[in-house]
């Protein structure tokens, strides 16, 4: 579905003006944005290699990254990486010290790839991620094609009619059936994109724990995880 029909089921069943269209279309791309960084979608995936420099120890994330850094090759030496946790679990793993050697161990936080060890010659590393989608416009040639179109209306439609219909109804008695409607819908929505993609890559980070559980965060966010010991 283009995303001028997009827009303009929504104003049809939305039926208040005081909701620019403008405003329509930037809550879209807000929630296309959001979408497709907790669902990483098989669309969007792609590659990109970065160089870490001489002793050095993180480079930029590629302009397009949004999420879901699945794979890590190091080209130079023909290996894969380790993805970490986060830079926190990286550090501690090399004891904070920036040790030369081949980039084995990376973790991807505040658009830095870190790595470690510090290379003692130039090292490409081939980055394997979810980019960032295709900003919409109100045009008939303009589609969120990273989703199947079946589910637009379901995801999309539904999600910006559920946020404009809880500011409408908001203090109204017997209010939120439109808000509980729609965010219901959207919902559904979610888990028809979940089933119609159910093997799509997704990230395996690495912990190292000395004993005991998989912290919270690691639970949530629907990654693969893997628990060793170290």
């Amino acid at each position: 579905m283009h995303t001028t029909r997009i827009l303009d089921k929504i104003e049809h069943k939305l039926q208040d003006s005081s909701y620019a269209r403008e405003e329509l279309l930037s809550d879209l791309n807000d929630l296309l944005s959001y979408v497709t960084a907790i669902y990483p979608l098989p669309n969007l995936q792609t590659t990109a290699d970065v160089v870490a420099l001489i002793g050095g120890d993180s480079v930029a994330l590629p302009d397009d990254y949004h999420s879901n850094l699945y794979r890590v090759e190091n080209t130079t030496n023909a290996k894969v990486c380790k993805i970490v946790f986060n830079f926190k679990v990286l550090a501690s793993m090399h004891d904070g010290l920036t040790v030369a050697g081949s980039v084995g161990d990376v973790a991807a936080e505040n658009g830095f790839l870190h790595f470690r060890k510090a290379p003692t010659v130039n090292e490409t590393l081939k980055l394997y991620y979810n980019k960032k989608p295709t900003t919409l416009l109100d045009t008939v040639s303009s589609f969120a094609d990273c989703l199947p179109n079946h589910l637009h209306d379901p995801i999309l439609v539904s999600y910006v009619l559920y946020d404009k219909f809880s500011e409408i109804e908001d203090g109204v008695e017997g209010k939120r059936n439109n808000t509980i409607f729609y965010w219901e819908r959207f919902m559904v929505g979610m888990q028809n994109l979940q089933t119609f993609y159910p093997n799509t890559s997704l990230q395996n980070i690495y912990q190292r724990f000395a004993k005991g559980s998989l912290p919270q965060e690691m639970k949530s966010g629907g990654y693969l995880t893997k628990q060793e010991n170290g």
